[in-house]
């Protein structure tokens, strides 16, 4: 949910955000784009040192270091525009790579025959974020301008990292022969939305109601 909030508020407010900078349409457009570039990038160097350590030493710092890049895209919008180019790439970096993380977390603790269900419920609470976020956002920006955009995501990143941490001194890491690939995990997340309910029912020894299609096919006379 914590990681829902500001990745939906950046999504929904941050051409908002970035007009209100006076950029123009080619401007906005490249802002959102460095940002989707620096998420994609960040998934591999993330994810491997994932995969080497407890997973939460890497979410607290993507949190803060998505916190920080926030921050700095607004303290630079006062004093050197072009940086907030540079910044909006580090902040997709760390900010967009955290749910893949919290989902490869998620899967070291999950046995092999939950890890769909797990996913979805994981997916339902991350837009549920992502829904609460951007009316948060869109109200401190109404009452505090532009800066109130990313003072919102840092706290609330800075809020994450400091659950994450209260964690670690809860339960000790997974071992390392338990743990989920970080790419694997990535897969599992992707299979969510791909799964026939249709077919796994039919695996499960259950009945459904056949398709129109099915039925043509089975009945010559409809």
């Amino acid at each position: 949910f914590g990681v829902g909030m500001p990745n939906g508020s950046f999504w929904a407010m941050g051409p908002v955000f970035a007009e209100k900078l006076g950029l123009n349409t080619t401007g906005i457009a490249i802002f959102m784009s460095v940002a989707v570039m620096g998420g994609a990038l960040g998934q591999w160097p993330l994810g491997r040192a994932s995969d080497r350590m407890d997973r939460r030493r890497v979410i607290i710092l993507a949190c803060l270091m998505g916190a920080i890049a926030g921050i700095s895209l607004d303290l630079l919008n006062h004093h050197w525009q072009p940086g907030i180019f540079l910044c909006a790439f580090f902040f997709g970096m760390f900010a967009f790579c955290l749910y893949a993380l919290c989902a490869a977390h998620l899967n070291d603790f999950v046995e092999s025959d939950g890890f769909v269900e797990a996913s979805s419920g994981l997916l339902f609470v991350f837009a549920a974020g992502a829904v609460a976020g951007p009316l948060i956002a869109s109200a401190l920006m109404r009452y505090y301008g532009n800066d109130g955009l990313f003072a919102f995501t840092a706290a609330v990143q800075t809020s994450v990292a400091l659950f994450a941490i209260f964690r670690m001194r809860r339960r000790t890491a997974v071992g390392q022969e338990d743990r989920t690939k970080f790419a694997d995990a990535i897969r599992v997340v992707q299979t969510v939305s791909t799964v026939d309910p249709t077919k796994q029912a039919q695996e499960n020894g259950g009945t459904e109601e056949p398709t129109p299609k099915a039925r043509s096919e089975s009945d010559p006379g409809t």
